[in-house]
């Protein structure tokens, strides 16, 4: 009978385990548990919807970056063939 009562006693971790508030229905209990469950379920979609919206952002701004380097590239290019046509213009003119 010891034995038992000893097993019976025992404490045990549950993760499905929700202490009981006194002065509350068993419906008001429930409705508690789910509002709780509710909030937790919203909560993680908020973060995942930010994560999902913060690696959305570094892609674009890796993109923007990597436009702005071929356009500072193409500035140069197009100074450079500038520069060189002008030279050759002049070249041929002052000849």
């Amino acid at each position: 009978m010891v034995k038992s009562m000893s097993i019976v006693t025992k404490e045990r971790e549950c993760s499905s385990f929700v202490r009981w508030v006194q002065g509350h229905s068993p419906k008001e209990h429930k409705e508690m548990v789910d509002a709780e469950k509710l909030r937790e379920w919203q909560e993680s979609r908020r973060k995942e919807d930010m994560d999902r919206q913060d690696a959305r952002d570094n892609i674009l701004r890796q993109w923007q970056e990597q436009q702005q380097w071929k356009n500072r590239i193409w500035g140069i290019v197009q100074t450079v063939i500038g520069l060189i046509i002008g030279a050759v213009i002049t070249y041929f003119l002052k000849k």
